[in-house]
């Protein structure tokens, strides 16, 4: 059986990270300019505006711009974030298949930039989680879409909320610089000289895998899948990858099972795949389960 394609220091596109630093940063360069743009822009509106109403001239296109470009740098802020965390993501799903890191950065964290930074390792106090929160919003709805007044909610008390949020300048310098040092922290991942990456790559049977990595500026993890034939015959637990590793050349950290972060790949009953967090030791742990013999097909790289 031939193996699905890993992320690796080849791959190009969706598995690259520095393409996606590249596109974070070419998000962050045009919220820039266009902010600088709008704020002249919006200065030539003020002092236009008594001349417009006296002459009873439409605002028209104008007023599109005044309203529409502030909230345009907001999501172009967005995207800059959500391009940086899934740079990090990528680093963090090295030597993982493909199809694993296809599945995290869609349906596992989606839009959800607060729970990739924590899963970076990033530090982070609460009014930069509120920020982060802010943008995930501003990405999924609100510099995107007309407001949703919902129930009895004052229609214009919403719609003035949301440019004053759009149109603050103070914020909007806050938010670039949240982002600003997310990028600088996801670019240290893997470059960290003073926390070298320890990693180690086993293939198991046929479509298995097992990914362990420690250091590199990031938090330790250990992410793996029990290949089909282990799964034919029992649940595999935790206790059971580690047992099955341990039987390899490979030497662990002391202390590595414990402290990582484990996920464990597999799929529902749906046959959708699926990312669960797991612990060691296992809780599911059966200590009657007789041994099975699996096979660690490749010799372990590290």
């Amino acid at each position: 059986m031939k193996r699905k394609p890993k992320v690796t220091i080849r791959s190009k596109g969706l598995f690259d990270p520095r393409e996606w630093l590249d596109a974070g940063e070419g998000h962050l360069a045009s919220a820039d300019i266009l902010r600088e743009h709008w704020m002249t822009y919006r200065e030539e509106f003020k002092q236009n505006t008594g001349e417009r109403l006296r002459s009873g001239k439409d605002f028209g296109v104008d007023w599109y711009k005044l309203e529409g470009a502030p909230r345009s740098t907001i999501l172009l802020v967005g995207y800059a974030a959500e391009s940086f965390l899934k740079a990090g993501l990528v680093k963090l799903y090295g030597d993982c298949p493909e199809d694993v890191f296809r599945h995290a950065v869609k349906d596992v964290f989606g839009h959800d930039f607060v729970r990739m930074a924590e899963e970076l390792g990033l530090a982070l106090i609460s009014e930069e989680r509120s920020l982060l929160n802010d943008l995930r919003d501003a990405v999924v709805f609100d510099a995107r879409y007309p407001i949703d007044p919902k129930g009895r909610e004052d229609y214009a008390r919403l719609v003035n909320e949301r440019t004053k949020r759009m149109w603050d300048a103070g914020r909007f310098d806050k938010l670039c610089t949240l982002v600003e040092r997310i990028r600088d922290d996801v670019k240290r991942i893997n470059s960290d000289k003073s926390d070298l990456l320890r990693s180690w790559v086993f293939n198991i049977d046929d479509d298995g895998f097992c990914v362990a990595r420690i250091g590199g500026g990031a938090p330790s993890r250990i992410t793996y899948r029990a290949s089909s034939g282990m799964t034919e015959t029992d649940e595999i637990r935790v206790d059971d990858m580690k047992m099955l590793l341990e039987d390899s050349d490979a030497k662990f950290p002391d202390g590595l099972w414990e402290e990582a972060r484990i996920i464990e790949i597999g799929h529902n009953e749906n046959g959708r795949m699926q990312h669960d967090v797991r612990q060691y030791p296992d809780k599911r742990a059966d200590p009657n389960k007789d041994d099975t013999d699996w096979t660690l097909i490749d010799p372990p790289t590290s």
